[in-house]
């Protein structure tokens, strides 16, 4: 029984970085990308933090 509830706890683990990694990512590149617009005057297409968003919420899946 105790090997049992620790593979589903590294399983669970496991499962929790492989989602959170990438959610993650997506969701610090929004802020990323507006303070490359307005801080750094970097003109940023609209379409490239929406694709690459995408790109990581997708992964996360």
């Amino acid at each position: 029984m105790k090997n049992k509830n620790k593979r589903q706890r590294h399983r669970q683990r496991k499962m929790g970085l492989s989602v959170g990694i990438p959610l993650s990512f997506g969701l610090l590149f929004f802020p990323f990308f507006y303070y490359l617009k307005v801080g750094l005057k970097i003109d940023v297409p609209i379409w490239v933090p929406f694709i690459v968003s995408f790109f990581f919420f997708g992964s996360a899946l």
